[in-house]
C-alpha cells in the first residue's frame, strides 16, 4: 500500500494544514499524535479543514496503556489545548473512538505519548 509519513513535533504548522486542504493529496489521512491536549487539538484543526478524510489512529489496547503508562503531568500541561479541541465545530463530528479516548483521558486525568504503542500493557512497568 502506498503511503507517506510526515513527522512533526508540537503544533502542526498552519502552512502544512493549508497545503493539505488546498488540493486533496490522498483519499485518507491517518493521524497518530500523542494522546494529549496538543495532539487532540491538532486532530481538531485537521478535521476542521479536511473533514472526515482524517481519522485518528487508536493504538491497540489504548485503555490499558493509558492507565498503566499515562502521565498526569502531561495531562495537566496540555489541558488548555484539550479544552480548545472541544471548542472546534469539528468536535461534534469526531469519531466515536476518539470521543471515548477523550472521555477516558478526562476521567482519569491522564495523557499518553504515542511511543506507548511499543509498550506491553499486560505486565507492570
Amino acid at each position: 500500500e502506498k503511503a507517506t509519513v510526515i513527522y512533526y513535533s508540537g503544533q502542526l504548522p498552519n502552512v502544512l494544514i493549508d497545503w493539505l486542504a488546498y488540493r486533496p493529496r490522498a483519499t485518507a489521512l491517518r493521524f497518530f499524535p500523542d494522546y494529549d491536549g496538543v495532539g487532540l487539538q491538532n486532530y481538531a484543526r485537521l478535521r476542521e479543514r479536511l473533514g472526515s478524510s482524517v481519522s485518528l489512529w487508536l493504538m491497540p489496547n489504548w485503555p490499558a496503556k493509558l492507565v498503566m503508562f499515562g502521565y498526569a503531568q502531561l495531562w495537566s500541561d496540555t489541558l488548555p489545548a484539550f479544552i480548545s479541541a472541544t471548542k472546534y465545530p469539528a468536535y461534534e463530528r469526531f469519531e466515536p473512538g476518539v470521543l471515548e479516548l477523550m472521555r477516558t483521558m478526562q476521567q482519569r486525568g491522564l495523557a499518553l505519548e504515542q511511543e506507548a504503542v511499543w509498550l506491553d500493557a499486560s505486565s507492570p512497568p
